[in-house]
């Protein structure tokens, strides 16, 4: 059994250098090296505690670098806002859509880049609900920095710690295409139905001028062929 307790961070990267690679018979002069060369009694229990540990916290490190790097190069919508509606993060997608850097965005309430319809519902429908403790879907609508609108679909839901809300967590994908695509379409469509409207509204009105004289004409036809023509 090897019995050498851990002194300070010197003997961690002692052990991090000689256990994590298992081997102790290297040119690194240590007095942790020093005992297991010279088989002096060493509690390797710690060290392996810290093995442990340092496992979880490179695979901690590697989970937060995946994470990083989803938020970093997703192209949808990512972000927090508190109760009161200030974005507290975005990702990069949300200042490239918007087109303002993200120090411009962050801090700012969301329903400043918002339509003024949009604001309308955030105010009154949208924080009320999340800030309330549930979950919100539905499309908003944006506006760049360049007077364009966006639209996306989002998805958010509170956060909490308890009992209580904290903060509001949420995503979005830009739709804006689509909307475009269904708003042309049903423009389209009521233009269409106005067209037939007016074809129908026509051909009434012509119906009737044409009836009318028609019923004339025809009861004087009829007049005529029932009666006894003469000199007159």
């Amino acid at each position: 059994i090897l019995n050498v307790d851990l002194e300070g961070e010197e003997d961690e990267k002692v052990f991090r250098y000689s256990f994590l690679n298992s081997n102790f018979q290297t040119g690194l002069k240590s007095p942790l090296d020093e005992a297991i060369l010279k088989h002096k009694e060493v509690d390797v229990s710690n060290y392996q505690k810290i093995d442990e540990r340092l496992k979880d916290e490179a695979a901690m490190h590697d989970s937060e670098r995946q994470y990083r790097d989803l938020f970093e190069n997703i192209h949808d919508f990512v972000y927090t806002h508190d109760l009161e509606g200030r974005f507290l993060t975005i990702n990069p997608a949300v200042a490239r859509i918007l087109g303002y850097p993200a120090e411009q965005v962050v801090g700012r309430k969301v329903a400043d880049f918002m339509s003024p319809f949009a604001q309308k519902e955030f105010w009154r429908t949208y924080l009320p609900h999340v800030t309330g403790g549930r979950t919100y879907d539905g499309t908003v609508t944006f506006m760049t920095s360049e007077g364009e609108k966006r639209y996306v679909e989002i998805l958010n839901s509170p956060v909490f710690d308890g009992q209580t809300v904290r903060y509001v967590r949420g995503s979005g994908h830009d739709v804006s295409e689509r909307k475009r695509a269904e708003i042309a379409l049903q423009i389209a469509k009521d233009a269409a139905e106005t067209a037939s409207q007016a074809k129908s509204l026509f051909l009434a009105n012509m119906s009737h001028e044409i009836r009318t004289p028609m019923n004339a004409i025809i009861a004087m036809t009829d007049l005529a062929l029932g009666t006894e023509l003469n000199g007159k």
